[in-house]
């Protein structure tokens, strides 16, 4: 067991249970002791946050989240738990990651230039691929920009609502999941996001 998943399992973060935390591992031990600018989005309890700073002593961690009950989600995060995350390494904020303009008013306080960003949140597919197309801007050049939970069963959710499947509005043929969209841009070095401005698939 690495060290990552010691963690997970300590402060109750589920990260270990999908086997992100190998390869987390992987990637993040030969910087785990330099002074990174780390954001994740998606608070909810706080466990990936408390791993996240004991798992990088020198980092800053910034980690956002929706209020509980905004549009109507049952998921986010309580005032009471963002203001028991407040130290001098990690600095909770509300912000909903589908708003650009709420994300503006966090890079406003914070600046960018963030060394790793994890998209952890709704996980909706027009609230991932606004958030890349918002954020990829101000990660770090050489930095590293994750999206969890992108792969959905489809025979699931084929022909579900919106609100029951994730936020795929196509779901017959599922072109504007994030994955099909990352998965194009893969393949013919194109990016067809239904959510991002030009601006941002510039």
């Amino acid at each position: 067991m690495n060290l990552l998943e010691e963690l997970a399992r300590k402060h109750k973060a589920d990260k270990y249970q999908h086997k992100y935390t190998d390869y987390y591992s992987n990637w993040f031990e030969p910087v785990r002791k330099d002074e990174l600018k780390i954001l994740e989005i998606g608070v909810f309890e706080g466990a990936s946050a408390r791993m996240w700073a004991e798992y990088f002593p020198n980092s800053k961690i910034y980690c956002t989240d929706i209020a509980i009950g905004i549009d109507k989600r049952s998921v986010g995060c309580s005032e009471f738990i963002m203001n028991n995350l407040k130290s001098d390494r990690i600095f909770p904020h509300y912000i909903d990651q589908s708003n650009r303009e709420d994300m503006q008013k966090f890079i406003d306080i914070y600046s960018g230039n963030f060394d790793i960003i994890i998209d952890d949140g709704h996980h909706f597919q027009k609230h991932q691929q606004i958030s890349l197309g918002f954020l990829f801007p101000h990660l770090k050049e050489g930095g590293v920009y994750i999206i969890e939970d992108i792969t959905i069963p489809k025979d699931r959710y084929k022909g579900m609502s919106y609100n029951d499947c994730w936020g795929i509005s196509d779901v017959d043929n599922f072109t504007d999941t994030t994955f099909n969209v990352l998965v194009d841009f893969v393949a013919n070095n194109k990016l067809n996001s239904p959510y991002m401005t030009d601006k941002e698939i510039k």
